[in-house]
């Protein structure tokens, strides 16, 4: 869906006091199950004051200390998050349990409290007693249970994240339902997601940012082997767990099979728009390539505390994609290295074919990076060196191969005559004990020659080496 096709604000907010015709709501319910700009939308239109009073009060007059999560250790879902949680219903879908320090039972799983929502699901602490577990419950909100859109969204997810064996990856212990309700039961992560962690203590440190993006690139990495494309790369997806050793990366809901013929549809939109690539904003065809995009904008983020692009509209974002630069990292903070503004600049490239070619080629980047930041001995990837070092690195090469070349001409114009075989005064008639005399000069010049035609072979591979680079972004 094309930008000037998304429902208006205002249309948002009576979807929300159900103040619409039913055909029209389901129509709104349609597209919210596949379009996360709307999602945003709406939940940005929720989230005001007015509207979070007005379901304050509702909520009070049931039993809040129900939804809350009892668990001291994790943050209370805030009021941003829960705007739409339907408490009643999600009471009613809870078998009755024994233990009064939790709130009901799902499946095999005693629900500890609600510690998360999105605009299409409910997250569930729960504790998972056969295993001695803690483990996260993602459900389905009940609202959307009609909707075969967001059902399959929900299934796309569980084959996406259980295709994916990776430790930066969030694994998918289990899939089943409830009352037709489909959830999604995956490892619980302790600790904050990095869009809190940027909220909470940003500026962060340099080594810290490279650790968090490269295991970012390796968790890409591992969905691109398997054909997968994320499309949703975010802060609020990245999982940090008790520190930044071993992050996951979560909410695969929007991943899609490159050859997916719903992926390649024009004017489809999906994916967060302040992070989204040039090409989700316009509703192209995408490949792995739009990951990297976002992945840029996440290194963006934490270098500077915000989102590259942010407007007072979703349209305004993707526009801002779409047509303008985002403002230098050093604006916002001067200590950021600039490889590192060089590293975020090349990811966040508007085409696409400029970019770096592949999620591991960003790992090894950012590898390479982290090894110079521990030892400035270790060389940087090429492509991130400034101009003016990688142009004096040329002039180099080039003055080198010149002394070598005219050195090559000097001695042999010195020593041709030393080593020329003198002819004889008359011809001699040839005899079986007569040996061919050496050509010295002959044998000298093809030794010269090996070597000059080698150095330049090896000049030129370098030269083209390093063109590739700026092309591909592929590091030697």
């Amino acid at each position: 869906m094309n930008p000037e096709l998304h429902p208006a604000a205002e249309t948002l907010l009576q979807y929300l006091c159900e103040d619409l015709p039913r055909e029209r709501a389901e129509e709104i319910e349609t597209h919210l199950g596949e379009c996360r700009t709307c999602q945003n939308n709406l939940e940005s239109i929720a989230a005001g004051q007015d509207w979070w009073q007005a379901l304050s009060g509702c909520l009070s007059d049931s039993t809040p200390e129900r939804i809350v999560t009892l668990d001291a250790e994790r943050t209370h879902a805030s009021p941003d998050e829960l705007w739409f949680v339907e408490d009643q219903q999600i009471h009613n879908l809870l078998a009755p349990t024994d233990d009064p320090s939790k709130i009901g039972r799902l499946g095999v799983y005693e629900v500890v409290g609600i510690v998360g929502a999105g605009a299409t699901a409910v997250v569930l602490k729960a504790f998972d007693g056969a295993l001695n577990r803690f483990v996260a419950i993602k459900l389905l909100r009940p609202t959307l249970a009609a909707s075969p859109i967001s059902r399959k969204r929900f299934a796309r997810e569980a084959r996406a994240a259980a295709s994916i064996v990776h430790e930066n990856v969030i694994e998918i212990h289990g899939v089943s339902e409830v009352d037709g309700l489909p959830y999604l039961v995956m490892p619980y992560v302790r600790g904050e997601s990095l869009a809190r962690r940027i909220e909470r203590s940003w500026p962060m440190s340099t080594e810290a940012m490279l650790h968090i993006a490269c295991q970012v690139a390796d968790g890409l990495a591992a969905a691109h082997d398997k054909g997968l494309i994320h499309r949703d790369v975010k802060p609020s997806n990245i999982l940090l767990g008790d520190g930044i050793e071993r992050l996951k990366l979560t909410d695969f809901g929007l991943a899609r099979a490159v050859d997916d013929l719903g992926l390649t549809r024009s004017g489809t939109l999906a994916g967060t728009p302040e992070y989204m690539s040039p090409e989700q904003a316009r509703g192209e065809t995408i490949d792995h390539r739009t990951d990297l995009f976002s992945l840029g904008s996440v290194l963006y983020a934490m270098c500077t505390g915000h989102p590259p692009y942010t407007s007072d509209s979703c349209y305004g974002v993707l526009r801002r994609i779409v047509e303008e630069s985002p403002r230098p990292i050093s604006q916002f903070n001067p200590d950021v290295p600039d490889w590192m503004c060089q590293l975020v600049a090349r990811l966040m490239e508007k085409d696409r074919d400029r970019r770096m070619g592949s999620a591991s080629i960003v790992a090894k980047t950012l590898r390479q990076c982290l090894n110079h930041l521990h030892d400035p001995r270790h060389r940087l990837p090429q492509e991130l060196l400034p101009k003016r070092q990688r142009a004096w690195h040329r002039a180099i090469i080039a003055i080198l191969f010149l002394i070598v070349t005219v050195s090559g001409v000097i001695a042999g114009v010195v020593m041709w005559p030393a080593v020329t075989p003198v002819q004889p005064s008359r011809p001699h008639p040839p005899t079986v004990d007569t040996e061919p005399p050496p050509v010295v000069s002959a044998e000298w010049d093809d030794g010269v020659g090996q070597i000059l035609n080698e150095l330049d072979r090896q000049l030129s591979d370098l030269d083209l080496g390093i063109e590739q680079n700026d092309q591909t972004g592929e590091v030697e």
